[in-house]
């Protein structure tokens, strides 16, 4: 197994293992409104394929890994960010969701 293969089965058990339920994971994910990234496990992706989510309208940190919850109702685990200019861009998503719970919250599923 290389470094990658490694990551990705590390996520995968802590998606597995963990009390919430994802619906899949992305790598080298960048979130905006919404998120692109590689998806792995994730119904309707080919694995390792380019993908885009629904818009996203929560986002969230589990020990080790950042996820997303998308407005279908997807929480999908970020295994990484593309560069420092994504992860800066998830933690803008998360003041910007902050600062407009009139907009997202009734978006969100609960």
């Amino acid at each position: 197994m290389n470094a990658f293969e490694v990551s990705l089965w590390a996520a995968r058990k802590k998606a597995c293992g963990g009390a919430m339920r994802f619906d899949g994971i992305l790598a080298n994910a960048f979130v905006m409104r919404v998120a692109v990234g590689n998806a792995h496990d994730m119904e309707g992706a080919e694995g390792g394929v380019w993908h885009r989510t629904a818009e996203v309208v929560r986002v969230g940190s589990l020990i080790n890994y950042d996820y997303i919850e998308t407005a279908d109702g997807k929480r999908i685990l970020i295994l990484s960010h593309e560069n420092s200019e994504a992860k800066n861009s998830f933690e803008h998503m998360r003041r910007f969701i902050a600062v407009n719970p009139d907009y997202f919250v009734p978006r969100q599923a609960h």
